[in-house]
């Protein structure tokens, strides 16, 4: 999909919740002529006000844009709440709107192929590129509103319909568009656990969340991004969902694990997500993203990493 043309009747389906970026990218779509179709998730739990949806609709009959509305709140508690739930009960650090952006990000690309619409388009500050050979590399933004994090859990095939008009404009071009386009004010549905209302089962025993401060751990249920960049060991880095990142080591173990060697000593949750990249110019490369597992000894020699720094 190309977001420079200056006429086209082709169709994009976009996210849009009702906030900043989403509304943003409706309209540099619309000015590009693009036939444009939004698509708003309902997941229950009051996600979505009233005064949500009105804002929404009335947005999209300001930009003659065919609204969608879908409730997925049923299959939202299914995949997305009770596996938060699983993990506070295992003890193990969690991430609700990452889980929610991931099943947000398949829905979305779901709904696309069932519409039959060609492009899928979102708000989502990163910069995705695509290969000749159907790869994708997916990069960071030097911004604080960088979602990079979240998109490295999606799946490859998300990732290849993805397009982000947004992840070629910097944090002043960002500004200046909410001025003249007079979205500053959007808010779109709070996706964090604070509109959860559950509980853990008194009768269920919860662990106790480890903690530890270790240079050296594993990454496992790891999802490559590049397959083919993780075969030999390699310098690095892991990045938290707030872009915060840690020179590293990265050793394969497996298809789905890596064993990560710090550059210093650091404290991370058992089970909290990392992304997992390597430096391009002044952004990073995502290669994979796992939940770190402690071990507590290395078990041979063949196990160390072969670098030092």
């Amino acid at each position: 999909m190309e977001t420079n043309k200056e006429s086209s009747k082709e169709t994009v389906l976009i996210g849009l919740s009702g906030g900043v970026h989403s509304g943003i990218v409706s309209y540099l779509l619309k000015l590009q002529k693009y036939e444009l179709h939004a698509l708003t998730i309902d997941l229950g739990n009051s996600t979505l006000s009233e005064e949500n949806l009105k804002d929404i609709k009335t947005f999209c009959h300001k930009l003659n844009i065919t609204h969608h509305l879908i409730n997925v709140e049923e299959e939202y508690k299914e995949l997305v709440l009770d596996r938060y739930l699983s993990d506070q009960i295992d003890g193990l650090a969690t991430n609700l709107e990452l889980y929610t952006s991931v099943f947000v990000l398949e829905k979305l690309h779901q709904h696309r192929k069932n519409l039959n619409l060609e492009h899928l388009a979102c708000g989502s500050r990163a910069k995705i590129l695509k290969k000749p050979d159907g790869s994708v590399i997916l990069h960071t933004l030097v911004s604080d509103e960088d979602n990079t994090h979240q998109l490295a859990m999606a799946s490859n095939e998300v990732l290849k319909d993805l397009t982000l008009p947004l992840g070629d404009l910097g944090d002043a071009e960002i500004q200046r568009l909410k001025e003249n386009f007079g979205v500053e004010n959007l808010q779109g549905p709070k996706m964090d656990s604070s509109h959860i209302d559950f509980k853990i089962p008194a009768s269920l025993t919860v662990k106790e969340s480890s903690l530890n401060s270790s240079k050296r751990f594993l990454l496992i249920d790891t999802h490559q991004i590049s397959p083919t960049d993780l075969v030999m060991p390699f310098k690095g880095h892991v990045m938290t969902e707030n872009s915060v990142k840690i020179d590293c080591l990265i050793v394969p173990r497996n298809q789905n694990t890596l064993l990560i060697e710090l550059s210093e000593e650091d404290v991370f949750p058992e089970g909290k997500f990392l992304s997992v990249g390597v430096m391009a110019g002044k952004a990073s490369r995502i290669v994979s993203h796992g939940r770190v597992k402690y071990i507590k000894e290395v078990e041979s020699e063949e196990d160390s990493p072969v670098f030092k720094f």
